[in-house]
């Protein structure tokens, strides 16, 4: 699939432009220079055409601070992918010095350039924008991502340059990776992608947004999404540590199967276990990631696993990985785990399901202060959420917990779940 890439230097509106063409928002929008530091990917249609549309952060020539030298490359590496580019500038602040130097950039590159003038909120700001045609390239149309004008002229001519490509459908299996700030769930990524895919410095907060990244494991596509990691409330200081919150909740919704990342090398927290708890209440299969055994010593690795499988007793059908993501060891583990794990996330066998449920029938009483007794009739699997049972009755009646609990336990008794919550409703 071809891609498009949107570039500029920052609070342009680049993720403004990337989240108007997708009709959602994906990259986290403020008015802070930065607030994108990494590539972020997602899958965008118009018309007939589909094509990867690629945000980038802003572009700072010779700028020598760490972060803008990385964002640097980063956009660098994004168009070098490029097969079309989006160039955004701000007509209210007009031909910026910077948006010339970016221009003598991209002249070097043998693609087609479109020019795209936001804020043109108005007629009068609208003919502004033929000033860019100064920056040498011949596509230059005036946008508003706030009022969406202009947005289609510019797909249109996007799109001139892009091959029809039908869409390959296929189950989708993505992973949410959630943990705490800087437990190293970009360091596991690019050690899995081999390449800087994400910036990855050693300041807590450095992934702001959510960020999807196909890979192909064992002819399986699976998407990772990285995610900015998870603050306590209370230390939402900034109000985009609160955008980061919510968009963390959101990769967890969309996902198939989460990664909750620790850090081996430091005690449990109270905030790795809301993050827990954050999963369980979405109904989440999960895996939790114990990284940067490095730093433990190779004799005291099984006591430190036996640490969080006492601390995490709660959680006894989550399967537990150990790895380093600096030194790559374990990294593979984690993905032949997820590939188990979609696989027994299918539908039961309707025959060993009735046995469960008269061996269930024999062993737990329903409804004891009932006069006839109470019978579990049938227990439905959802079609759409394959981890959800409605369980029927042939009375009303609140089940207890250790009810719940047998029932849960009969059926991983009967069914591989290794990983995956069992909901039940009645």
């Amino acid at each position: 699939m071809k891609k498009v890439v949107i570039v500029g230097r920052p609070n342009v509106g680049k993720s403004s432009l990337f989240n108007t063409i997708l009709g959602k928002r994906i990259a986290i929008v403020d008015d802070k220079p930065g607030i994108t530091r990494d590539r972020n990917y997602a899958v965008a249609q118009y018309e007939d055409k589909y094509f990867y549309l690629i945000d980038t952060g802003g572009i700072i020539p010779d700028n020598e601070d760490d972060f803008s030298k990385s964002i640097f490359e980063q956009v660098d590496f994004a168009l070098s992918e490029a097969d079309v580019i989006i160039f955004i500038t701000d007509v209210k602040e007009g031909n910026n010095p910077f948006d010339k130097d970016i221009a003598n950039i991209l002249r070097n590159r043998d693609i087609p350039i479109v020019v795209a003038v936001n804020k043109a909120d108005n007629e009068e700001r609208a003919l502004e924008s033929a000033d860019f045609h100064s920056l040498g390239f011949k596509d230059v149309y005036p946008i508003s991502c706030l009022h969406r004008r202009g947005i289609n002229d510019l797909l249109d001519k996007v799109v001139s340059y892009l091959p029809t490509t039908k869409l390959q459908i296929e189950d989708k299996l993505s992973i949410a990776i959630v943990g705490k700030p800087n437990v190293g769930k970009s360091s596991y990524i690019n050690k899995i992608l081999k390449e800087e895919r994400l910036i990855v410095s050693d300041i807590p907060g450095t992934t702001r947004d959510s960020i999807d990244t196909a890979i192909k494991y064992k002819n399986r596509t699976i998407y990772l999404i990285d995610t900015a990691g998870i603050k306590h409330k209370s230390k939402f200081k900034e109000h985009i540590d609160y955008y980061m919150y919510l968009r963390t909740v959101n990769s967890v919704e969309r996902a198939n199967i989460v990664i909750l990342m620790i850090d081996a090398s430091l005690e449990l927290t109270t905030q790795d276990k809301r993050i827990f708890n954050i999963i369980e209440k979405l109904g989440k299969p999960l895996i939790i990631v114990l990284n940067k055994t490095d730093l433990i010593p190779p004799d005291m690795r099984n006591k430190v696993r036996k640490y969080f499988q006492n601390k995490l007793h709660f959680a006894s059908y989550v399967p537990i990985v150990m790895i380093s993501a600096i030194e790559g060891r374990g990294i593979y583990k984690v993905l032949d785990m997820v590939l188990k794990i979609e696989y027994n996330l299918k539908k039961l066998d309707n025959e060993a399901m009735r046995n469960i449920l008269i061996d269930i029938n024999n062993h737990v009483p329903f409804g004891l202060k009932f006069k006839k007794p109470v019978k579990l009739l049938s227990i439905s699997q959802s079609k759409r959420n394959l981890n959800h049972f409605t369980l029927r009755f042939n009375k009303k009646f609140e089940i207890k917990d250790f009810q719940l609990r047998y029932i849960e336990k009969r059926i991983r008794k009967e069914f591989s779940f290794e990983g995956i919550p069992l909901i039940f409703h009645t």
